[in-house]
């Protein structure tokens, strides 16, 4: 709201230079903790997990300065994400006692001999290629908790056991449960070329993971390279199997790289076993038994696991996630669809299917607590550790969250060795290659944008690098552990495992190199520099996201559908405009405006002393509030340099519900007066986006009453064409003078002036009657005399506006629009103005309308879709580009460009401006017409897709289409070749 001067000395920098590098250390402090404890001084990980939670949470208090309350909401978060972790494990330890208890797992060791007595080539079959199937089809580590116990049941380790499940449960984690980690974690950065590189890398990583495998086994059991060698073209050909389906399996859809590879590559493998191809040459058994055949056949085999599958698909797709807040303004996702329900409900079938003793079945569930216990414990304190590193980016201090701000400084040359170690650190810590790439994925492709590498390679690294770090999740290996049977062992199963993950993440750095060598011309790079012209952004919120991936993805809540209305003071003294609908109230020495729903704005006249500073204004009222509710504070204190005005924020309670307010008092000595400005609504749900937005409007709109004419209503919509045109013209002409355009609101204010004007009989048309023919004689002039020209007129509005009185209402406002021409709302180099905000949100705000509608008209765009676009834009600046930035710093001119040719324009002109400006967001081949919402509100889906969307969600596709463009760059060139006088956008028509 308000921004203080900032003056450096070399001192102070490199001071600052310091801070930042020990809050990096810092940052990853609680992770090398853990890393160490466990890995060198090979300590209980239940200790190390509590003692780390502690140092968590004392950086995050001390440091961050994190709301106290965010620790607690960690923590219930925590364990609700612990729970989903631990059903998983209950529902795999009782599925596998049941399949024991059944005899099946040892028909599994028997029929698994028959196909190969090789330990070799079951090692491949189970940790590699069953392991992928069961991850394509249900994810959230369920492969690893399936697969251990059968490796430990025919012979293996257990501590081999988990970390070759493990590592063969890696690279298929890159598309995961049918697509889910890059079709959520990528949101808007998902484009057909990323999904092409990512695929392209996994099905090379897929021919050497069953190689790795297979190295694993060889210095496990310590034998020679004929070990080795005699079983490289198996695991090879295995590989290659999984890799080729895979890869073109990407090219039908996200989902299908992880279910159909390991489906083909398991047909391929057994044929190629049936004809004797590529098999090892000397059998290798890693324990000699004499096996009898069992009493359950094939059949009992395939029944459990064919069930299993199609009910995880199913549910995958059936059962929904329900959100529920916590507090604090958390919120948890409860996923019905979690494969440990499912194992459950295969489970319980099986019992009624074999008839099943009770006895046998309280057994088997008891077994299966038992050995959940402890890991449930380690897992919680591991998880509450991520979630408050995560939430940390909520602080006093306006850091980033601890996990984003470790790896914050990543923009340099070594970005493609840092990508994949950034991914596989994020999902090392969350236990999630999808959170990783939320959490990531918009830092990587603005990294990549700042240093000039291809966007979509790097985040192909990313999303590889993840699924190497996912292997060493502490909650997958404390699953995968619980599953196998065994305890205390995390220890010895990460020094086992770092080395093997070490050598898949250097393979994945080596072919991202290798990658940068080769991409040269081709469509990757292409894209990438597709990808620099979007907005990409966020820091939780971000973490929250990604742009503008995170940009338009995550919309704030919806004020003011309506537009605006203007309310008059009783006494006419003053007006000022509030969101339509909402309940006004004048008191004595305040007004409060009230939506219905616990948001409220309050314009309070404070108690003036000429003596005070605007912030000893705003705490002397502070103070009186405290005495009427003692839980109210005052924080994020701002104040201008001059001391006429300070911001801050309020939480307080009332009635059990916590709320939050932004608030501005500002002192008008000119007037001998101090005035309160302030928004409140509900903690849950608070958009400070939506809060400054509202309190910019209310303040820019104060004016004087304007007495008995000042109430009456004008209806825009009813003036004559011409009388419309006109006004347009005055409009374009005061905004060419004024060197910026005005905001949609403030063009109406000016219009419904003029207008009250001709019915005041105090002017008529016919007095501006000359504006369109002036327009006209603009519009054909050169570059050079169109920036003479608009020198001139510029000192003649300066002059004019000196001369006049500075209560009349458009002339309050122009002035204030002079002023905060250069208003500054987002730092860094260039700053973003608040004219460039507003220009670039109203114009997408537009664009958005126009794909909906596409008859709608300027005056159609509603405010609050406006504020939330501006509202993002202002908190994804830090992350764009200078390209980027420069781009968006253009929006006034082309925005002024495109709107009056859309207004003013003759023959094809508005209809080709119109054109332009609604190619802002892409329409997919095979759509040709924006959808209509149905009777029920709703939109109606794309071509080929099923269903109806919602107005969020269209808006949402909307926004990706968008994203995946050129458009910004496209707009201009179109604009700029269609209208001579814009030439040269960057100090263009509207001096920019």
């Amino acid at each position: 709201m308000y921004n203080r001067d900032r003056c450096s000395s070399p001192n102070s920098t490199l001071s600052a230079e310091r801070t930042v590098r020990m809050l990096t250390l810092l940052a990853i402090l609680p992770i090398v903790v853990l890393i160490v404890d466990l890995v060198v001084f090979r300590r209980n990980i239940l200790v190390t997990a509590a003692a780390v939670v502690v140092l968590t949470v004392a950086i995050a208090l001390g440091l961050w300065r994190i709301t106290p309350l965010l620790v607690p909401a960690s923590f219930a978060k925590g364990a609700l994400v612990a729970l989903d972790i631990c059903v998983i494990i209950f529902g795999a330890l009782v599925f596998l006692n049941l399949l024991r208890s059944l005899g099946v797992i040892g028909a599994i060791e028997y029929h698994l001999g028959r196909v190969s007595a090789d330990s070799r080539v079951q090692l491949i079959l189970l940790a590699w290629l069953f392991g992928s199937l069961i991850e394509g089809s249900a994810g959230f580590g369920t492969p690893a908790v399936i697969v251990v116990p059968l490796l430990v049941y025919i012979g293996y380790p257990p501590v081999f056991a988990v970390t070759a499940a493990l590592v063969g449960n890696s690279v298929n984690c890159a598309f995961g449960a049918v697509g889910t980690p890059p079709r959520i974690g990528f949101g808007p950065l998902l484009t057909p070329q990323v999904i092409e590189a990512t695929a392209t890398m996994g099905a090379i990583i897929c021919v050497f993971v069953p190689v790795i495998l297979l190295g694993m086994m060889t210095a496990r059991l310590r034998e020679d390279r004929h070990f080795f060698l005699d079983a490289l073209p198996f695991a090879l050909f295995s590989g290659i199997a999984m890799a080729v389906p895979y890869y073109l399996a990407s090219f039908i859809g996200v989902e299908f790289p992880s279910i159909i590879g390991p489906i083909v590559a398991m047909g391929l493998v057994l044929v190629a076993r049936r004809l004797g191809v590529l098999m090892p040459r000397n059998v290798h058994a890693i324990k000699e038994r004499a096996l009898e055949p069992p009493e359950r056949g094939v059949a009992d085999i395939v029944l459990p696991y064919a069930l299993l599958l199609a009910a995880l698909v199913a549910a995958r797709y059936l059962l929904p996630a329900i959100a529920f807040p916590i507090f604090a303004g958390l919120e948890h996702s409860l996923n019905l669809f979690n494969p440990g329900l499912v194992l459950l409900f295969v489970s319980a079938l099986l019992v009624l299917w074999y008839r099943v003793p009770g006895e046998t079945a309280r057994e088997v569930a008891g077994a299966s607590v038992k050995s959940l216990l402890r890991p449930g414990l380690t897992i919680f304190f591991i998880v509450a550790v991520m979630q408050i590193m995560i939430n940390s980016g909520e602080n006093a201090r306006d850091l980033d969250s601890m996990l984003f701000h470790a790896f914050a400084n990543i923009r340099n040359a070594a970005l493609p060795a840092i990508a994949p170690l950034l991914g596989a650190f994020g999902a090392f810590v969350t236990g999630s290659v999808t959170v990783s790439n939320l959490t990531f994925a918009v830092a990587q492709a603005s990294a990549a944008e700042a240093v000039g590498y291809p966007v979509v390679v790097i985040l192909a690294l990313q999303i590889i690098g993840a699924t190497g770090g996912n292997t060493i999740s502490i909650p997958n290996i404390m699953a995968a552990q619980a599953a196998g049977d065994m305890a205390g062992n995390e220890n010895e199963i990460l020094r086992a495992i770092l080395p093997w993950v070490s050598i898949y993440l250097l393979l994945v750095i080596a072919l991202g190199l290798l990658a940068l060598k080769v991409v040269g011309g081709s469509a990757w790079k292409h894209a990438g520099e597709s990808q620099k012209k979007m907005p990409s952004g966020r820091r939780t919120a971000v973490r929250r996201t990604l742009i503008a991936a995170t940009l338009f993805l995550s919309l704030a809540q919806v004020v003011c559908a309506q537009g605006w209305e203007t309310f008059f003071s009783a006494d006419g003294s003053f007006s000022l405009q509030y969101p339509a609908g909402w309940q006004v109230t004048e008191q004595p020495s305040a007004v409060v405006i009230a939506s219905g729903d616990g948001r409220e704005i309050v314009l309070l006249s404070v108690p003036y002393d000429a003596g005070e500073s605007a912030r000893e204004h705003a705490e002397r009222m502070v103070g009186l509030l405290q005495a009427g509710n003692a839980g109210l504070a005052a924080t994020n204190w701002e104040s201008s340099d001059d001391g006429a005005a300070a911001s801050f924020e309020l939480r307080y309670a009332e009635n059990g519900t916590g709320y939050r307010s932004d608030a501005i008092v500002v002192k008008d000595v000119a007037a001998g007066q101090a005035l309160w400005f302030s928004y409140s609504a509900p903690i849950d749900g608070y958009d400070q986006a939506t809060a400054v937005a509202i309190l910019q409007t209310v303040i820019a709109s104060l004016g004087p009453g304007g007495g008995a004419q000042a109430g009456a209503e004008v209806d825009l919509s009813a003036l004559a064409p011409e009388e419309r045109r006109i006004i347009d013209g005055f409009l374009f002409t005061l905004e060419f003078s004024l060197g910026q355009p005005l905001d949609l609101q403030s063009e109406q204010l000016v219009a419904r002036e003029l207008v009250r004007g001709w019915q005041a009989g105090t002017s008529s048309a016919e007095d501006l009657s000359m504006y369109p023919a002036l327009v006209k004689q603009i519009m054909s002039l050169g570059q050079a005399d169109l920036d003479e020209l608009q020198k001139d007129l510029h000192g003649v509005l300066v002059d004019w506006l000196n001369e006049s009185a500075p209560s009349d209402m458009v002339v309050g406002l122009l002035q204030e629009r002079l002023q905060a021409g250069q208003q500054v709302v987002a730092e860094d180099e260039p700053a973003l103005t608040a004219v460039a905000a507003q220009a670039y949100a109203e114009m997408f705000a537009f664009s958005e309308l126009l794909y909906r509608n596409p008859e709608a008209a300027v005056a159609d765009v509603q405010s609050d879709v406006v504020a939330e676009i501006r509202g993002q834009l202002v908190t994804a600046w830090p992350a764009l580009t200078a390209d980027q930035r420069s781009k968006i710093l253009s929006a006034p001119g082309l925005w002024g460009v495109l709107r009056h040719a859309l207004l003013l324009g003759e023959g094809e002109q508005p209809q080709q401006a119109r054109a332009i400006i609604a190619g802002l967001i892409e329409v997919p081949a095979g759509e040709a017409e924006a959808p209509a919402p149905t009777e029920n509100g709703q939109v109606a889906a794309p071509a080929g897709g099923g269903g109806e969307m919602t107005e969020e969600e269209a808006r949402d596709e909307l926004t990706r289409r968008y994203l995946c463009g050129e458009t910004l760059r496209q707009t201009q060139r179109q604009a700029f070749n269609t209208w001579r006088w814009s030439m040269g956008y960057c100090r263009g028509p509207m001096g920019f």
